[in-house]
């Protein structure tokens, strides 16, 4: 079974690869830095996602191609790429 470990989720094509986002913060008030992106900025554009995931208590990288869809809030967003790197896992 394939397990995905969510705060290895970096989003390609957002800024620079230190950028962080609500996949990779440790508390909230990190969304107050100026590294700091909202996932909002995305919607409607086709990205690279890149993650980890563990399978047989082996650590494995993996990426994808999603087209986000245009929403309004972050949570869709980040519910939206979660779904879609679960079911790329199936």
């Amino acid at each position: 079974m394939k397990t995905l470990i969510e705060k290895s989720i970096v989003i390609r094509g957002i800024g620079s690869p230190q950028t962080k986002t609500v996949f990779n913060i440790k508390n909230e008030s990190e969304r107050n830095l100026i590294g700091f992106k909202s996932l909002t900025v995305i919607a409607g554009r086709k990205l690279t996602v890149e993650f980890k995931y563990e399978e047989g208590g082996i650590e494995k990288s993996d990426k994808i191609q999603v087209s986000i869809p245009r929403v309004e809030t972050e949570n869709e967003v980040k519910d939206f790429i979660l779904n879609e790197i679960n079911n790329s896992l199936k």
